[in-house]
C-alpha cells in the first residue's frame, strides 16, 4: 500500500506500487457527477497540479466491467523524473471511479509497463 496515495488521488481506496517505486496503480472513488468528460477534466487538473510539464498524449473510450469509461494517456515529470501513464474514469451507479496507472519513463520497458497497467485497469470486474 502506498501511504502518500491520498496526496495524489483524493478518495483513494487502493494504492499499489512496485518495490523500486517506479510503477504505481491508484484507485479512487467519489460521488458521480453524471458526466465522464467533467470527471476526466477534474482528474486532469489534479495531475497538472502534481506534475511538472504535464501533457495529455491521447484520449480513448474504453469499457471497464461493462461500463463506459474515458481513458487519457499522459506524460509529465515529478522530482525531475519523467513519468508516463493513463487515468481512467468511469461511473457505476452513484460512484465515480478514478484509476491512475503510471510508470517512470526511464527505460525501454516503460511502454511495456504502461501496456500492462492499461490491461489491469480495463480488466477491473465488479461481478465477483
Amino acid at each position: 500500500m502506498v501511504e502518500a496515495a491520498h496526496n495524489v488521488l483524493p478518495g483513494s481506496i487502493a494504492a499499489l506500487g512496485t518495490d523500486d517505486e517506479k510503477t504505481y496503480l491508484l484507485v479512487g472513488a467519489a460521488q458521480a457527477t453524471g458526466s465522464l468528460d467533467l470527471d476526466l477534466r477534474s482528474a486532469d487538473m489534479k495531475l497538472k497540479e502534481i506534475m511538472d510539464h504535464y501533457r495529455a498524449v491521447r484520449d480513448t473510450t474504453v469499457s471497464v466491467s461493462g461500463f463506459p469509461a474515458l481513458e487519457r494517456h499522459f506524460r509529465g515529470a515529478i522530482d525531475q523524473k519523467e513519468w508516463s501513464g493513463a487515468v481512467v474514469v468511469f461511473e457505476r451507479g452513484q460512484h465515480l471511479y478514478i484509476v491512475l496507472g503510471m510508470t517512470q519513463a526511464d527505460t525501454d520497458l516503460s511502454l511495456l509497463k504502461e501496456n500492462i497497467l492499461q490491461r489491469v485497469i480495463t480488466s477491473i470486474d465488479f461481478s465477483k
